[in-house]
């Protein structure tokens, strides 16, 4: 049951993006810059919330070992610095996006007459 849970979750991830039934050079960049916003992104994010609580939580059981507490602080401000850039990174992406009108959507060609 928790293995069909996961597999559901990760289709819907990903669902969103799709190559039509004839791929084309411009239909698979799209494919990969909507895999990128839609799948890498929040997962790296989560990894990175996922690190900084791991330090939390390991500076607040070792308050009595100095070294430990060292450690674990560098574990809070390296996920810190992780989810900054990943965010920087993701608000770039969008930016690039919205400048060239990447929304997954074919360009129109008008034909001469």
């Amino acid at each position: 049951m928790k293995n069909n849970i996961k597999i559901n979750i990760y289709k819907n991830m990903f669902a969103v993006c799709a190559v039509g039934t004839n791929p084309k050079i411009s239909s698979v960049l799209d494919y990969i810059t909507c895999m990128i916003a839609k799948g890498i992104f929040p997962i790296l994010i989560s990894l990175s919330v996922i690190v900084f609580i791991w330090g939390v939580l390991q500076y607040t059981l070792n308050s009595q070992d100095v070294k430990k507490r060292e450690e674990s602080r560098n574990f809070m401000i390296y996920g810190l610095i992780a989810l900054t850039v990943i965010v920087s990174i993701w608000g770039l992406v969008n930016i690039f996006i919205g400048t060239f009108e990447l929304n997954n959507a074919s360009p129109s060609i008008q034909t001469v007459v």
